[in-house]
């Protein structure tokens, strides 16, 4: 059995909450979707604070691409996986043409012990241990994770893959076996893992949106802990 808490809050400079998380347990599988879309953009500019289009996407692309998994049967099939994702990404065109997110995919197998982490952008994945500290399994899709610390004028906060209408990135992938002697999972946006833990901000004075998805094996509870409707369930 899973165990499912969300936490997802504001941030000061953001008029709305941009995260998003879809979960699902059916068939002993478990499937979760973390989302963090970027404000509205348009003429390549940021306008933080115009319009709720970035809050609309991810909880577009969370629902639906949940939805697309589980009805499609893709819990097995990796390549039929990645053309579904493509088709969903297909229909951005219609209503998110200038929009842009990161995101990750969480399969679980629990029969299996094992589990399957696609991601785009710099949503991550961890363990959490028993002393509350975070070990992340992977690095972002960053452009300063490309080059040497020491330089400084690559900024942290340039993706080197999204989710956008006008490009199909295909995701990274982390295959992950033993998966209930891993301790407890963890799946957060950079708001979490980058500006909370790595700066050291309080969550009060976070200026990003801030979430974080906590899956542990136990009784089967989904708990949320949100300022906005961004905590999506189906098929428990």
């Amino acid at each position: 059995m899973i165990e499912v808490e969300w936490l997802s809050k504001k941030g000061r400079q953001r008029n709305f909450n941009n995260d998003a998380v879809a979960v699902s347990c059916v068939d002993g599988f478990l499937v979760a979707i973390i989302v963090d879309a970027a404000e509205k953009i348009l003429n390549g500019r940021v306008l933080y604070g115009e319009n709720d289009q970035g809050k609309r996407l991810a909880n577009y692309w969370a629902e639906t691409c949940l939805s697309a998994i589980i009805d499609n049967d893709l819990l097995l099939d990796r390549f039929r996986f990645f053309e579904v994702l493509s088709a969903q990404h297909k229909k951005l065109k219609f209503d998110y043409l200038h929009d842009v997110a990161c995101y990750g995919v969480l399969i679980v197998d629990t029969k299996n012990n094992s589990a399957d982490w696609y991601y785009v952008g710099d949503c991550l994945i961890g363990q959490e241990g028993q002393d509350n500290r975070v070990s992340w399994l992977h690095s972002p899709n960053r452009a300063n994770e490309l080059f040497e610390p020491s330089l400084e004028s690559v900024s942290k906060h340039v993706i080197t893959k999204s989710l956008n209408a006008k490009r199909f990135d295909y995701p990274d992938h982390l295959a992950l076996d033993s998966v209930n002697n891993m301790g407890d999972f963890i799946l957060a946006t950079d708001g979490y893992w980058c500006e909370h833990l790595q700066d050291g901000v309080a969550m009060s004075d976070l200026e990003d949106d801030c979430s974080v998805l906590k899956i542990k094996y136990g009784n089967k509870i989904f708990r949320a802990k949100t300022d906005t409707p961004n905590f999506f369930v189906c098929g428990y």
